[in-house]
């Protein structure tokens, strides 16, 4: 559930083999929701101590499941800002999905560190 009062939502895509749990992730998420955004962390397919269901494990050149949950929370949100803040190899990730989507990207700002 969205706060009535939020600014926006801040999409936190980590580096490599990093989850929700990493360090600077739980800070991305505190600034955020102490500046007024709510946040989504979107953990990497097969990682975060999950069980991998598909035949398909995430890589550095897919921006295939950050697009799906771009896309999910953008349609479940449709009037809330998003944004996207990317870390080390979520960066590669979250970079590719800006060049390929070029305007048509559902991110209102991003940051890739």
């Amino acid at each position: 559930m969205l706060p009535d009062n939020a600014k926006g939502i801040v999409i936190i895509v980590p580096g490599i083999c990093e989850d929700g749990n990493a360090p600077y992730v739980i800070n991305s998420v505190k600034a955020s929701l102490e500046n007024g955004y709510s946040a989504v962390v979107v953990n990497h397919r097969g990682c975060a101590q999950t069980k991998l269901l598909t035949p398909t494990t995430y890589h550095g050149g897919s921006s295939f499941d950050t697009k799906h949950a771009i896309e999910f929370i953008q349609n479940k949100f449709p009037e809330t800002p998003l944004y996207g803040i990317s870390f080390s190899l979520g960066s590669n990730i979250l970079t590719r999905y800006l060049g390929e989507e070029g305007e048509n990207s559902k991110l209102s700002g991003a940051v890739v560190v």
